[in-house]
């Protein structure tokens, strides 16, 4: 096992939303091309593992510097399959140890190696931490509307009809971009 951060691509050759969301040009290159390009560029992570089971993408990943190149099992490349087995598959295959710090980043993240560098920067620091990209809500949750059983909009929260929006709480949200953890904080996964 390599040592410092293990981070893991996983990326699907099929896609039921946006197909071939993995190599559609952006800015110039193929999707998965940036996230491989981020992480080749920290000096804390020493594995760069795409996990594919499409030709192309594997042809693309080491092109763009991927250290390894996994074949995702047929199982595991369905559109109902979980990111948490897929990161457990590779995990399994690198034999990778408890300790291990395992970043797994989407294909479709063209996050700025700075922001991966200081994500892997807060999991060295915080080894018991389980760290992960989130997104702020515009407007409280307490502010928010659902939609009832008689297909009407109500309050979330009636109690807090009056209360004023900077009184309440901010909530954030998974921005589903990266997450760091050790393999035993998440039951084997990189993911929670």
């Amino acid at each position: 096992m390599a040592s410092g951060v293990i981070a893991i691509i996983p990326a699907r050759g099929g896609s039921t939303r946006i197909p071939r969301k993995n190599v559609k040009i952006f800015n110039g290159r193929p999707m998965i091309e940036w996230p491989i390009a981020s992480c080749t560029e920290i000096a804390g992570v020493s594995e760069v593992v795409v996990t594919t089971d499409d030709p192309e993408i594997a042809q693309i990943a080491t092109r763009a510097g991927a250290t390894r190149v996994l074949d995702r099992p047929t199982d595991l490349a369905t559109h109902t399959a979980g990111t948490a087995p897929v990161i457990n598959h590779v995990i399994d295959a690198l034999a990778l140890s408890d300790d291990s710090l395992v970043m797994c980043v989407y294909p479709t993240a063209p996050l700025p190696s700075q922001l991966i560098e200081e994500a892997v920067a807060v999991a060295v620091e915080n080894p018991e931490r389980f760290v992960v990209t989130v997104g702020r809500h515009r407007s409280p949750m307490e502010r928010s509307l659902q939609l009832g059983d008689d297909g009407l909009m109500a309050m979330a929260s009636r109690e807090h009809l009056h209360t004023r929006t900077q009184d309440l709480p901010q909530r954030f949200f998974d921005a589903g971009k990266l997450y760091i953890s050790r393999r035993h904080h998440s039951g084997g996964s990189g993911t929670p």
